[in-house]
């Protein structure tokens, strides 16, 4: 059958609330994957773990006993994909970290929970389907006529193509950035400055707006002006800051963008 499961998955949480809410979207929404075990503590987790050998684990960052990323780090190997659960934003570069595919924050949504498992079958696909090559790092080639259209970027788990025409902006978070792109609602991480890819992107497209934000021009829905500070709306809603002193040069080269 066409949905039947093919793939087996556990949840790592300790609210019932969200366990029986985990568990009703992934049988609604994402048939494919069946729902062997619910675990509300890390103590419990390893013991489902060894029973089940699942291919996803949808795990808590914050469990009663351990956190989930302690829990994670105990384990000898981890041998499946890991989708963390988390109420804070701030845990994604931690989820990074530690290896795992993607994140859903609370309150859970369906949305979210469909594109997290896209995510993990992109990653499975992407082991055989993609070949190491000399560097594991964010990689272009400029061509005749300019840049190349791609960005291949390299995960914990593998490699990850993106079109620059796909990335709205990314945004610095350290010595880590997270590229928002279309068809997405949540940035993914990676553990590149921000200032590698201001080096990488073609800078006819891509403007770096403030010490946080790169943006693609052509995503740009709104220019905001608000007492002596500037922002832009990008085409998901966003508003991202300008930085005083870049503005005119930002809104130079916009206009040049414009029929």
């Amino acid at each position: 059958m066409e949905n039947s499961p093919t793939m087996k998955a556990i949840i790592i949480e300790d609210d019932p609330f969200f366990q029986q809410t985990l568990a009703d979207l992934l049988g609604l929404h994402v048939p494919e994957v069946s729902v062997e075990g619910i675990a509300g503590s890390a103590s419990e987790a390893k013991l489902l773990l060894n029973k089940e050998k699942p291919n996803i684990v949808f795990i808590d960052v914050e469990l009663p006993d351990k956190s989930g990323i302690e829990f994670l780090r105990s384990l000898p190997f981890i041998d499946f994909h890991v989708v963390f659960i988390t109420g804070h934003k701030e845990y994604a570069i931690d989820a990074i970290k530690i290896g795992a595919v993607d994140y859903i924050l609370k309150p859970i949504e369906a949305k979210d929970v469909v594109e997290a498992v896209n995510n993990v079958k992109r990653s499975m696909q992407g082991r055989d389907a993609i070949t190491p090559s000399e560097s594991a790092t964010p990689i272009h080639h400029r061509v005749s006529d300019g840049y190349e259209s791609s960005l291949v970027i390299s995960t914990i788990k593998g490699w990850r193509i993106l079109r620059f025409d796909e990335v709205i902006y990314l945004k610095g978070e350290g010595n880590y950035t997270s590229i928002h792109q279309t068809g997405e609602s949540k940035g993914f991480v990676t553990s590149k400055t921000l200032k590698h890819f201001e080096q990488i992107c073609p800078p006819v497209e891509f403007y770096r707006i403030h010490k946080s934000y790169l943006i693609n021009l052509r995503f740009v829905k709104e220019i905001l002006r608000e007492n002596f500070s500037y922002h832009v709306v990008m085409t998901n809603n966003d508003v991202l800051t300008v930085s005083r002193n870049k503005f005119e040069d930002f809104f130079s080269k916009l206009q040049l963008r414009l029929p």
